[in-house]
């Protein structure tokens, strides 16, 4: 089976002369769950809005959308849960999704998942995180080929988070969707992608396929005598493409007990000072050299 990818090319957008996404390129694959990890105005939400069509690119194209019935074939959820606020939840489903709700299996089992008891309440009076419990039913429901899923469990408690990517995975191995995820919530974003790209000033700065597990587990920063000694621990311990050096630290993923324990024996043979606890792979690019100031302040 051909799987294809929906592929954004050198996609440029300004508003007002401040440029907020430059050039950037990416792919989100077919039955993968494809994360965008970036901070408050690193042009998550605009790239969204210009896949979907709410917003035209300045440069750039993307291939390869799906359309049914020459529509669209997407689901989002982009902000937050936007429905009419005058309008019951029951009514908004029946009116967006067009369907005999009442007797529809799958509106059963995601407002019973979701715990939505709140079907004859008006959009308008629900709290943040009920709006959000509707969106989650939403996408699922709709059927679509597409999803985008933008910041979707803010306001959501650590439980409803947790079913919610539960189902998410289980909906797109059964139906082989595509999925692009933002999140400011690295955990979330390492646990349930398969891919990531991280996002800063409306550039790609990395993009890291988190099936990799290795990249999952957390390093340790290996701290030698001085540069020299450092470096003669990397020409020895070259065979991990993952870990890196600087000055004289060294820090690499550990992925088990027995793997860590190998590694200070060989470390110790060049003037090993001192260990500290580190990030991911994923933290590690996300947070930049500002995290490697914490690592003082960790114990062994």
């Amino acid at each position: 089976m051909i799987f294809i990818s929906i592929v954004l090319e050198h996609i440029r957008k300004s508003f007002y002369h401040k440029t907020v996404l430059e050039d950037v390129s990416m792919e989100i694959k077919e039955g993968k769950i494809t994360g965008i990890l970036g901070d408050n105005g690193s042009g998550k939400t605009t790239l969204m809005k210009i896949i979907c069509g709410l917003y035209s690119c300045d440069s750039g194209q993307i291939k390869n959308l799906i359309f049914k019935d020459k529509v669209l074939d997407i689901a989002t959820s982009i902000e937050y849960a936007a429905f009419p606020l005058g309008m019951t939840v029951l009514q908004n489903f029946k009116y967006f999704l067009d369907l005999s709700i009442e007797k529809n299996a799958d509106f059963q089992y995601y407002i019973k998942k979701f715990k939505i008891d709140f079907l004859d309440v008006k959009f308008g009076k629900l709290s943040a995180g009920m709006r959000q419990k509707v969106g989650m039913a939403y996408v699922f429901l709709k059927k679509s080929k597409i999803l985008l899923l933008d910041e979707i469990t803010n306001g959501l408690d650590e439980k409803f988070t947790q079913i919610f990517y539960k189902e998410l995975k289980k909906y797109v191995k059964e139906n082989h969707t595509y999925v692009l995820i933002s999140s400011h919530k690295i955990n979330e974003i390492q646990n349930i992608c398969d891919e990531v790209y991280v996002l800063s000033h409306g550039r790609v700065e990395r993009y890291l396929n988190l099936a990799d597990e290795r990249l999952k587990f957390p390093s340790k920063l290996f701290i030698f005598k001085n540069e020299i000694f450092a470096q003669r621990f990397m020409e020895c311990f070259g065979i991990n493409t993952q870990a890196t050096i600087e000055g004289c630290e060294v820090t690499i993923p550990v992925q088990s007990e027995e793997d860590f324990s190998e590694i200070v024996v060989l470390a110790s043979q060049y003037h090993l000072v001192n260990i500290l606890n580190g990030d991911t792979i994923l933290e590690q690019v996300y947070y930049g050299s500002e995290r490697r100031k914490e690592y003082e302040k960790r114990d062994i």
